[in-house]
């Protein structure tokens, strides 16, 4: 069979829900363990019934030899005839004489069980009868089924004639013994019925209640679109379906902040090309092809905004990667040797003249070497572009557990209605020299410290301001060691 055919052979297939299949196993499941104990029970009881049976001929076996041993009798039929009308006090029996191979001596009170109406019966007991051991069988027929003791009985009277054998017979009728066993039985049964069917239409009810989120999900999967985002699964109690509603949720919310995201990319992207583009088009309709100064003015121009729309095109690119865990490699990282290695990189940078800072803390993190020199380099970057002059980069513990990895430059500092906006998306300065770059350069040091579970933050230097790039430490306890008294926390 092919794989297509397999897959049109399970949609034809009628759809069984995870609500019914549980239900169903349950239910199954409860049937077959009452069925086992109801079983169980019934053939114990009915082999101890059984047995009971077995014990009562046995005493009516001792009974008769008593009765037969204590006195002197004339003939084994007068003997027979005394033993089978003796009353019996069990119901559901019956007694029997046989002589010559024939039933001849009935009680004289009607029995339960007229033994002499079993065809074949008497042929039965008289085979297996050799004339003086007891015999104790089983006899079925269609008119039901006996256990019976067949007792041969011998006498000798006063001259010494033996008299016999005849045979004295007791029986019980199985059928009727059973009876009262086998209605508990199917009581039992009707019951099961009764309790399966109940835990089928309960289970079905509570299930449909704890599996209702799941089928919100799917209702709810088959209406969200890219367009819409905006519904939530409800979410009642607290157990593992719920939980997973939780879950959907959360992602959605993620699904829908990713998207609102990536609208706005959008949306600031075509602004941000616009610019360039009309710039662009506006100098290349106004051209005066037979001027030449003005044709190296406009290719110069042109050539300028193709080199912004260049660099924004890379920003975005790299910004799109940071977004991806698999761009990241990350190891234990000596904070201290990054720190030297930032310091010596930065040196190279034009207009900044770096300065050491503090005692670097001996500790290190879990973290992709590279992508942090990126970002504290575009920090640094930064800080070249709108407060060249002296800048300091260094190390410092923050909050309990993190490292505060600082550039701190000596400019005007940063408005406190503007410390958020700055790591947005293509914000940039307000005029000139700094209203150049792509604006996504603090964008992307953000983004490269919530991937390493941090954040990005600027905060007033007095003077200046002091980009921070915070970092959870790979040894917690490394913080308590070294942050009660340590000078490198003065700055």
């Amino acid at each position: 069979m092919t794989e297509q055919a397999a897959t049109r052979r399970r949609r034809t297939m009628p759809a069984i829900s995870v609500r019914a299949r549980i239900v169903g196993v349950v239910a199954l499941l409860s049937l077959v363990g009452m069925l086992m104990a109801g079983g169980s029970a019934y053939f114990i009881d009915r082999q101890r019934q059984f047995d009971q049976i077995d014990g009562n001929l046995y005493s009516a076996l001792e009974a008769v030899q008593f009765a037969v041993g204590d006195s002197t009798w004339r003939s084994a039929d007068e003997a027979l005839e005394a033993v089978v009308s003796r009353p019996s006090l069990d119901d559901n029996t019956g007694i029997l004489g046989i002589v010559n191979d024939t039933a001849a001596i009935v009680p004289g009170l009607p029995l339960d069980v007229q033994l002499e109406t079993f065809e074949g019966f008497v042929d039965r007991v008289v085979a297996e009868v050799d004339g003086q051991n007891s015999v104790l069988g089983t006899f079925s027929n269609e008119k039901g089924s006996l256990r019976y003791l067949a007792v041969p009985i011998s006498v000798t009277d006063a001259d010494g004639n033996v008299s016999g054998p005849v045979i004295y017979v007791i029986a019980y009728d199985l059928e009727r013994e059973l009876t009262e066993l086998n209605d508990a039985a199917g009581i039992f049964m009707i019951a099961s019925v009764i309790v399966v069917l109940l835990i089928v239409v309960i289970g079905m009810w509570i299930s449909g209640r704890l599996l209702r989120p799941i089928g919100e999900m799917s209702a709810l999967a088959q209406r969200i679109s890219t367009a819409n985002l905006d519904e939530r699964i409800p979410v009642t109690g607290r157990d593992d379906v719920s939980r997973m509603a939780q879950t959907v949720n959360e992602m959605l919310d993620r699904l829908d902040a990713g998207l609102i995201s990536q609208r706005q990319l959008m949306q600031d992207v075509g602004h941000e090309l616009n610019t360039p583009i009309t710039i662009v088009r506006g100098h290349l309709e106004l051209l005066d092809v037979n001027d030449a100064a003005e044709v190296e003015e406009a290719r110069e121009i042109s050539m300028d905004e193709l080199d912004r729309m260049a660099g924004l095109v890379d920003d975005i690119r790299l910004a799109a990667k940071l977004q991806d865990p698999k761009q990241f490699d990350f190891d234990l990282v000596n904070i201290p040797v990054l720190v030297a290695s930032l310091q010596s990189k930065a040196r190279a940078v034009q207009g900044i003249n770096l300065h050491d800072g503090p005692q670097v803390p001996q500790v290190g993190v879990i973290g992709d070497e590279a992508k942090l020199t990126q970002g504290m380099l575009q920090y640094a970057a930064n800080a070249a572009k709108y407060a060249p002059g002296d800048v300091t980069i260094g190390a410092r513990f923050g909050e309990p557990g993190y490292i505060d990895l600082f550039v701190r430059d000596s400019g005007e500092g940063v408005a406190d209605e503007l410390k958020d906006a700055v790591f947005e998306r293509f914000n940039r300065g307000t005029s000139g020299e700094r209203a150049s770059g792509s604006g996504l350069g603090l964008s992307i040091v953000r983004a490269i410290a919530e991937r390493h579970r941090g954040g990005a933050w600027v905060r007033d230097a007095h003077p200046g301001a002091e980009f921070v790039l915070t970092l959870p430490i790979a040894v917690p306890e490394q913080h308590a060691i070294h942050h009660k008294g340590a000078p490198w926390l003065q700055s």
